[in-house]
Parts: C-alpha cells; sequence; structure tokens
C-alpha cells in the first residue's frame, strides 16, 4: 500500500507539473515587434528588388543597344580594309588578271549591298526592331562582311611584296 501511496503521489506530481504554462509578457512582446520588424524589411526588400529589376532591364536594353553599335564599328572597318585590300592591289604595277578583278569586284559589290542595308536600317528602323532582331541582323551582316573581306585578303596577300 505504500509504494501505491508513493507511485500515486508521484503521478499526481508528474501530472500537476507538465500542465503548468508558463507565460512570460517580454518573449510575446518582443515576438510581436521581431514579427512587425521582419514584415517591414519583406515590404523594404519586396521594393528593393523591383527597383533593381527595373534597373536591370534598362541596363540590358543599353547593353543590347552597345553590342550593336559595336557590331556597326566592326562592320565600317571591315569594310575599310576590303578598300585598302583592293586598292593595294590595283595601285600594284603588275597586271591584275580578269578573273581576280571579278571576285574582287563581286566581293566589294556584296559588301557595300550590306552597308546600304546596314544604313537603311540605321536611318529607318534601329529603334523600332526588338533588340534580338537588331542583334541578329548586325551577327549577319558582320559575319557576310567579313567573308567578302576575308576573299579581299587572301587575293592581296599574294600581290603584297
Amino acid at each position: 500500500m505504500k509504494t501505491k501511496i508513493t507511485l500515486l503521489i508521484i503521478l499526481i506530481y508528474n501530472i500537476g507539473y507538465t500542465q503548468l504554462a508558463v507565460v512570460d509578457a517580454g518573449v510575446n512582446t518582443t515576438l510581436a515587434s521581431q514579427l512587425t520588424n521582419s514584415t517591414s524589411q519583406l515590404a523594404q526588400l519586396q521594393k528593393s528588388y523591383e527597383l533593381l529589376k527595373e534597373a536591370s532591364e534598362k541596363v540590358e536594353k543599353v547593353s543590347n543597344m552597345i553590342k550593336s553599335i559595336n557590331d556597326m564599328g566592326e562592320i565600317i572597318s571591315l569594310q575599310k580594309e576590303a578598300i585598302s585590300n583592293v586598292n593595294l592591289i590595283l595601285n600594284q604595277d603588275i597586271n591584275v588578271s580578269t578573273s581576280t578583278l571579278k571576285k574582287l569586284n563581286t566581293a566589294l559589290g556584296s559588301i557595300s549591298l550590306n552597308i546600304g542595308l546596314v544604313s537603311k536600317i540605321l536611318s529607318n528602323g534601329l529603334f523600332t526592331m526588338t533588340d534580338k532582331d537588331r542583334i541578329d541582323f548586325f551577327e549577319d551582316t558582320r559575319r557576310k562582311i567579313l567573308i567578302d573581306v576575308v576573299k579581299t585578303r587572301i587575293i592581296a596577300n599574294k600581290y603584297k611584296n
């Protein structure tokens, strides 16, 4: 019986001890304050994110425009090189074959045609094109002109001293 009473006392003690609620008003106040701070920080973070997203889009547009301008500069350099190569050949005291002159004429004609297209795009539609269309156009035009310039380089290298 003594053991039953002891077990009953221990059982009542454990049940009573586990049901005691600990309430700390300071913790509740701190938790509410942290929740308020977190909410305001989240709102500020969202504003910052939107601002950075807009700035990023503007920078990307400027970057694409700079790429287009760099492509135009390269196209101009390539055209100058082609003209220089043809002048080098024509200024030689050597007779140049008719087939070579036809190849040079074809290359310069193709370059002039592509330069004409670039000029039309610059005067009429540069800003109406999408970034992708503009970049694709300039890269394709640069590639075509580069092929013709390489043709003039190969012929000019034969006539260099």
